[in-house]
This record gives C-alpha cells, sequence and structure tokens, in this order.
C-alpha cells in the first residue's frame, strides 16, 4: 500500500463527510489509474484522454459509491 489508500482511510474515519471534496476538475494519475476531468475547459495543459480516466462508467471503480456517500451525487 502506498500513501495515498491510506490518507483516505484516515479522512473516510476521522472527518465528517462534509470535510470531504472531490476535485473533478483536478487531472490526477497514481500508476494506472487516472482521473481525467471532463470538462475540456478545465483540462488546460493536461495530456491525459478522457476515455482512459475512472470514471463513474468503470465498473472496477468504487468511485460512484464514494461519491455518493458524500453526497455529490444523488
Amino acid at each position: 500500500w502506498g500513501d495515498a489508500p491510506v490518507h483516505s482511510l484516515a479522512a473516510c474515519l476521522f472527518l465528517g463527510r462534509d470535510k470531504i471534496h472531490f476535485f473533478n476538475n483536478i487531472g490526477y494519475k497514481h500508476g494506472s489509474f487516472i482521473h481525467c476531468p471532463p470538462q475540456e475547459i478545465h483540462r488546460y495543459r493536461c495530456t491525459c484522454k478522457p476515455e482512459k480516466s475512472m470514471s463513474l462508467k468503470m465498473d472496477y471503480s468504487c468511485l460512484k459509491n464514494y461519491l455518493y456517500e458524500i453526497k455529490y451525487l444523488s
């Protein structure tokens, strides 16, 4: 395990849902996991491809559950 999942678990355990924010407009890459901002205006000089991004459509991603839990999705 790297530090990112440990930080995520700590935030989940010790912070309230209202203290967690999902930065949808910031690109991120960690190993093979990629989040590419969906709106072109937020991509600026990103080299990511939205079709390669972990998204709400991918079955192996728990992002949809996470966003529902923090009330980002209803």
